[in-house]
């Protein structure tokens, strides 16, 4: 019995967890996904992560940053630079390979989401204006005939 009470609540929790994940992701201006060099599990759910992201925004391209961390493990490594690389280049996402143990790239990492995010914006800002430039033009050429 108490089993069933345990499996219910979680899986009230969890449902209330995806409704706030996905409210996040829906407000997420750009997003950082880190794998585990150590854990090629990790990188086989990147993209998971991906796709949920992606149905929540309802859009195909926004900026995230893949980070793969814990480079000062080396003799642990289970995933390759060049699977990260590769990854990256596929869905047009920036790419690090980082320690926070070590600090090394955490600050470039978010960095360069910062500067994706500001590009995004400047670029979907110009759109908007354009659209909005052509509207009256479109409205006159309309009303003119």
């Amino acid at each position: 019995m108490f089993h069933q009470f345990l499996l219910k609540s979680c899986s009230r929790f969890c449902f209330v967890c995806q409704v706030l994940r996905d409210q996040y992701f829906r407000q997420g201006d750009g997003f950082v996904i880190i794998y585990d060099v150590t854990n090629s599990s990790t990188f086989e759910s990147v993209a998971g992560f991906w796709e949920s992201i992606k149905e929540a925004k309802e859009v195909d391209q926004f900026p995230i940053v893949l980070v793969g961390n814990k480079i000062d493990l080396e003799q642990h490594r289970q995933v390759k630079k060049e699977a990260g690389k590769e990854l990256a280049t596929k869905f047009k996402w920036s790419f690090f390979e980082a320690s926070a143990k070590e600090r090394v790239n955490i600050d470039e990492s978010f960095e360069a989401l910062v500067d994706a995010i500001m590009k995004s914006k400047n670029a979907n800002a110009g759109s908007a204006a354009a659209k909005q430039g052509s509207a009256p033009a479109a409205s006159a050429a309309n009303s003119a005939s």
